[in-house]
């Protein structure tokens, strides 16, 4: 397994490596590094919705082998064996699909589909309600990340996008971080049911909180779109156009300008 995980990741970056690079306005020196601009906090905001869902998967990672212990399953690994083919499989269907037919439109479902997956697990932990936990749970899990990553990058301009994936991965991470760490807490007092209800319940609640705070900060953005398209032209009285003056580029750690080099500036 460790070899082929390395190999796997090798591949990797060799197709990283082979992809072509966007070059963005390099920073400067003169300001700090550590500002509130490091990261796209509405992005960051959104992405709790990652955290919320998420925190069942570090629960289910950690414990679904010794649910199916204590009820007598084999093998015990049959969840991770099953969530990880149907992830293999489906994932590669429905994130094309999501850009055929737009990104919402499969997020939302597969939020409900990671929500009934772990309430499957609450209803029973015998191997039929273990595989089909980890279908429905699969089929959404290995969905909505990518989804999700695809629908906020097109509300983030393309110097921003290190910050907003930044933002994505911290709520993701956290979630699983969290969700192992507090789930194992509530197994040891209330046990499997308890811990697997309180996973589906945050999951459900993803679902109204994304369709709340995205509405609120990635949207109203789009709508200032025009506005700020119309660039660097603006209308003069009389109706007449004239170019606006030009200014140094902003730097992308803070408010500020400062002075930026570019590979055109050098030819």
């Amino acid at each position: 397994m460790c070899a082929a995980t390395g190999t796997l990741n090798l591949v990797m970056a060799a197709i990283a490596f082979s992809l072509p690079e966007a070059h963005a306005p390099a920073w400067m020196g003169g300001e700090r590094f550590f500002t509130r601009r490091l990261l796209e906090w509405r992005v960051l905001a959104v992405s709790f919705t990652l955290f919320l869902y998420s925190f069942g998967y570090g629960g289910v990672t950690s414990f679904s082998a010794l649910y199916a212990a204590a009820n007598g399953v084999v093998p015990r690994g049959i969840y991770f064996t099953t969530l990880a083919l149907v992830v293999l499989a489906t994932r590669p269907l429905c994130v094309p699909l999501a850009d055929r037919v737009g990104h919402k439109k499969v997020f939302l479902p597969s939020l409900l589909l990671i929500a009934t997956g772990l309430g499957l697990l609450v209803l029973g932990g015998t191997r039929p309600w273990l595989v089909a936990s980890a279908v429905v749970f699969g089929t959404g899990f290995g969905t909505a990340y990518p989804v999700f990553a695809a629908y906020v990058m097109r509300h983030v301009e393309p110097a921003r996008r290190g910050a907003a994936f930044g933002g994505i991965l911290a709520a993701f991470d956290t979630g699983i971080g969290s969700g192992s760490i507090a789930l194992g807490w509530i197994i040891q007092r209330r046990g499997f049911p308890a811990a697997f209800a309180t996973a589906a319940a945050l999951a459900a609640l993803s679902l109204p909180f994304f369709l709340i705070v995205e509405r609120r900060l990635l949207r109203a953005p789009a709508r200032r779109a025009p506005e700020a398209q119309a660039g660097p032209e603006a209308s003069a009285p009389g109706g007449h156009s004239q170019a606006a003056p030009r200014t140094p580029l902003e730097s992308p750690w803070s408010g500020g300008t400062s002075r930026v080099s570019t590979r055109s500036e050098n030819t």
